[in-house]
C-alpha cells in the first residue's frame, strides 16, 4: 500500500518508510500487551519469560 501512495504522489517515500517502522514497533508491543492482559484476566501465569523447571 505504501508504494502506491508514493507512486500516486500522495506521500513522500520517507513518510511510508516512517509508517512501516512505526508499525514494526507498535504491532508486536500491542500483541504482547493483549496477550499479557488476557493471561491476567483468565488467571493463567505468563510463561513467556520463565525457564522450565526440572
Amino acid at each position: 500500500m505504501g508504494w502506491a501512495q508514493v507512486a500516486l504522489d500522495a506521500h513522500y517515500p520517507t513518510d511510508t518508510l516512517g509508517g512501516l517502522c512505526t508499525a514494526l514497533a507498535v504491532v508486536p508491543a500491542t500483541a504482547w500487551l493483549v496477550d499479557r492482559t488476557a493471561d491476567r484476566i483468565t488467571g493463567r501465569p505468563s510463561n513467556a519469560l520463565r525457564r522450565p523447571q526440572g
